[in-house]
């Protein structure tokens, strides 16, 4: 994983350095850590990493803005805020950061952000399904749809990388795949909860930055179902 730590203070991104190799030797984790002392020499980086240690309060652009210029270019790019001030709370919740961590910043702490990440970054699985195409019959492991839609007599699947027209109904894709994590956003789209990784309003977003529309009345049922599903992968 390549962790990237902008901060000001040598001192403090030192150690946290120390503390994130120290997790990394203890899971048996590869981590390259790059550290700068400002957003602006950080933007000027190509490259973006997996995971981000942002400091709030940072001489020049501040942290907040260097974030969303970040997250417009990446949004899977997992960011964690941390500060000895609490009010920037509303800023990191705002730019969907994963997590805030209030300075002095602890190795349990750090090690638990952690953890946490690399669980939600696990591979996905589920299980196999037969659906018939144009084409012949298509096998597909369930974990890897993102969503499937209704299309005339067919339904539209798609996955991260490809889709594909099944011939086949919603109604018998949902009694294959709602034990796996699958719900109805509308009456004809059904979404898979693992692949989510936010909701705006009505509307839900997969890690490639397309989405959903959610019918204003499934949007309660939906959500909650979402962070029942996001509470059980964290264990």
């Amino acid at each position: 994983m390549d962790i990237w730590i902008c901060e000001d203070s040598n001192t403090l991104a030192d150690s946290l350095a120390d503390i994130i190799n120290g997790w990394a030797e203890l899971r048996g984790e590869h981590v390259d850590i790059a550290s700068f002392q400002t957003g602006e020499v950080m933007l000027e980086r190509e490259l973006q990493p997996d995971i981000l240690f942002l400091d709030v309060k940072l001489p020049g652009i501040s942290g907040e803005e260097a974030a969303r210029q970040l997250r417009d270019k990446n949004r899977e790019l997992v960011i964690i805020f941390f500060t000895a001030y609490s009010e920037y709370m509303r800023s990191a919740l705002e730019l969907h950061a994963f997590d805030f961590l209030e300075k002095p910043i602890t190795k349990d702490r750090v090690f638990g952000t952690l953890d946490d990440i690399v669980a939600l970054k696990r591979p996905r699985v589920g299980k196999n399904i037969m659906l018939e195409t144009d084409k012949g019959v298509h096998v597909i492991s369930s974990g890897e749809i993102l969503y499937a839609e209704r299309m005339a007599r067919k339904i539209l699947v798609v996955t991260g990388e490809a889709q594909f027209l099944a011939k086949a109904t919603l109604a018998g894709l949902y009694d294959e795949l709602n034990s796996m994590g699958f719900v109805y956003c509308h009456r004809g789209c059904l979404v898979n909860l693992e692949q989510i990784v936010e909701i705006e309003g009505n509307r839900l977003v997969f890690p490639d930055g397309r989405g959903c529309e959610i019918a204003r009345q499934r949007i309660k049922d939906v959500r909650t179902a979402w962070i029942e599903c996001m509470r059980d992968r964290q264990g």
